[in-house]
């Protein structure tokens, strides 16, 4: 039974290796490079951030950045971006990275970068909780 169980372990390690080789694993580059460009811009530094990623949309990536900062002067409430309404409960509100440059939600749809319905999927992920930290 306690081989059966190490083979079952093994075999997950070793699959989720080979499936973050081959791409499976999202786009850790370009993570990384979002949390240097930020670091670099805002004076942190970048093993003091992590990224809460709701996706990538044709280039741009929209996520949320924590790090060693408070949120003084954020406010929390309803926006409607694009026709979609979100309702931020806390002041960790998405935000969007595009060819080495950062972007609220308002002005990557107003750049085209984002569309009505690409902020359609982030609100659902948003909502929902769908993100992946990194």
């Amino acid at each position: 039974m306690k081989f059966r169980v190490f083979l079952c372990v093994a075999a997950s390690i070793v699959a989720g290796t080979i499936g973050c080789m081959f791409g499976g694993c999202g786009n850790r580059e370009w993570y990384d490079q979002i949390k240097y460009d930020y670091a670099r811009q805002n004076n942190y530094k970048v093993d003091e951030l992590s990224l809460d990623v709701y996706g990538e949309y044709n280039g741009t990536y929209v996520f949320i950045i924590d790090g060693p900062w408070g949120y003084p002067g954020v406010e929390v409430g309803t926006v409607e971006i694009g026709g979609v309404e979100f309702y931020f409960s806390s002041p960790r509100i998405p935000e969007a990275y595009n060819n080495g440059s950062f972007y609220s939600l308002q002005e990557a749809y107003d750049e085209q970068l984002l569309t009505h319905n690409d902020l359609v999927d982030v609100n659902e992920k948003f909502i929902a909780g769908e993100y992946t930290t990194y």
